[in-house]
């Protein structure tokens, strides 16, 4: 009789739980909870494929690790046509209408499915030109499909993403990020090289395709059985505004690693990117936003447009807030942080990335600006906005690289990234909405000057270290920025909320 009783206790609290109606959450703990777990996967892959870059530069050296970093960014461009912008026009249409979302998975997967066969044909074409040797271009092919497998994979976390369920993608990257890391690290310990390394990070790419597709499965939607045919054919013409655009952002990551191989060196090319993903390591926080606010921008101008202004003015102050201390840092920093991550012999970079980390403070002064641009429709701007990008990029790289090498490189990322980012200012206050751009980084930039001569300072009486140098650096831009006002009860009380919502989802 007991236990009877006691079941029926169970029973009715846990039917009381089901029916108690869902808590309320505002926008901004529902933005904090998804920039939390966008957050936390890009932190832990960041963290993790900063592993393997330290790891294979210690053990492989500036050469080995400069054909790791060409077998990487030479499919990039061949798989722009496997990519070809569809993740991006799968959310903004399943963020509207979550129930055609097996509609545009449907159609999304199968148009991939043939591409994927035709880029890797590609790739291996392409490679004979060049007339590498074997090993290289085994590793090449390798990689590229590994790359090819993340890029279909991406399909299955565009759903996740605009069903505002960023969790998901934490666990299958995650997962991917450890398996590879641990991989890898282990055969380049034991004296293995590139070859196996890469059959490892192939292994890898296949772990996080099995997991995702559990997941879509188990937790939101699967495939459809029809094909429909018009609906592919509007998936490939809403596309091509954002597959253009990453065709231009392809060209900014990678086209300098094969323009230093071909016309200076693969050693020029292993010091460039070395720098660049220490930099890019930085620059995470500014690559999540996109991730994580274009469904909520999307909501947002189609119902609550006036809420579009107040989402980019706040987090735009939020970001150059914390990103301009780490941008002014690194650059005083560069060549202690450099060798202290790869050792003396990439004490070179340390002058790419001092000029790299400047973007940094470029990015979150107008962070926000291709979000509203493709949220409100207009992609096609933000595509001529890439291409001025990666034009000035690749004429300075060019000019540049014969005299200076992987330092022209630099030069040419944070010529283009200022420029996109004046340009951006003026399209998205014509067209989408007014941003105080200058009001907003005003206080942070003087709190920032503060804390560099500050440093200066102490450098010349012979501060001890870089980390009691970041230390005190930290102390007296924040000290400043809020004695000018720069950072005050409402931003406290907007970073809580945003905490709130990342923490107690």
């Amino acid at each position: 009789m007991v236990v009877l009783m006691l079941r029926d206790r169970l029973r009715s609290i846990l039917q009381g739980r089901r029916t108690r109606p869902p808590r309320e959450r505002s926008e901004v703990q529902t933005a904090g909870r998804n920039l939390a777990a966008v957050t936390l996967t890009r932190l832990i892959a960041l963290v993790l494929s900063m592993v393997i870059t330290v790891v294979l530069a210690q053990f492989l050296g500036p050469k080995q690790y400069g054909l790791y970093a060409f077998a990487y960014a030479f499919p990039s461009f061949v798989l722009l046509i496997l990519s070809m912008g569809m993740d991006s026009v799968l959310i903004i249409e399943v963020a509207r209408d979550r129930s055609r979302a097996s509609e545009y998975l449907t159609a999304v997967a199968l148009l991939r499915m043939p591409l994927a066969a035709i880029c890797i044909g590609l790739i291996w074409v392409l490679l004979q030109p060049l007339q590498l040797d074997t090993t290289t271009e085994s590793i090449t092919l390798m990689i590229g499909v590994a790359s090819a497998i993340g890029t279909y994979v991406q399909t299955f976390h565009s759903v996740f993403q605009a069903f505002e369920q960023f969790q998901w993608v934490t666990l299958a990257v995650v997962a991917e990020r450890v398996f590879t890391t641990a991989g890898v690290t282990a055969l380049a310990v034991m004296g293995y090289q590139l070859l196996p390394i890469a059959a490892v990070i192939v292994a890898g790419s296949v772990l996080s395709l099995v997991l995702s597709m559990v997941v879509l499965k188990s937790r939101f939607t699967w495939f459809k059985r029809e094909r429909d045919l018009s609906l592919m054919r509007s998936v490939i013409r809403k596309s091509l505004p954002f597959g253009l655009a990453s065709v231009t952002g392809t060209v900014r990551y990678n086209a300098a690693t094969v323009l230093l191989t071909v016309f200076a060196s693969v050693r020029s090319a292993g010091y460039y990117n070395a720098a660049l993903a220490l930099a890019m390591t930085l620059l995470a926080p500014v690559s999540l936003y996109k991730t994580a606010f274009l469904p909520l921008v999307t909501r947002f101008l189609s119902r609550k447009k006036a809420m579009v202004s107040v989402v980019l003015e706040k987090s735009q102050k939020l970001y150059f807030t914390f990103g301009l201390p780490i941008a002014l840092g690194g650059f005083l920093y560069s060549d202690t942080l450099v060798t202290l991550l790869y050792g003396a012999g990439f004490r070179p970079a340390g002058v790419d990335f001092a000029v790299l980390v400047l973007v940094v403070a470029v990015w979150t002064a107008t962070i926000g600006i291709g979000t509203a641009l493709s949220a409100s429709g207009h992609q096609t701007i933000n595509f001529l906005i890439d291409l001025l990008g990666t034009a000035i990029f690749v004429i300075t790289c060019v000019a540049l690289i014969p005299i200076i090498l992987d330092v022209g490189a630099a030069i040419g990322f944070l010529a283009a990234a200022v420029v996109m980012a004046a340009v951006g200012i003026y399209f998205v206050n014509r067209l989408v909405t007014r941003m105080r751009t200058l009001y907003l980084v005003w206080r942070p930039a003087l709190a920032g000057t503060s804390m560099v001569v500050l440093l200066l300072v102490l450098r010349m009486v012979g501060l001890p270290s870089m980390w009691l140098g970041i230390g005190v650096g930290a102390v007296a831009y924040f000290a400043v920025l809020v004695a000018v006002r720069g950072f005050g009860r409402d931003d406290w009380i907007l970073l809580r909320s945003a905490i709130k919502g990342a923490l107690f989802p």
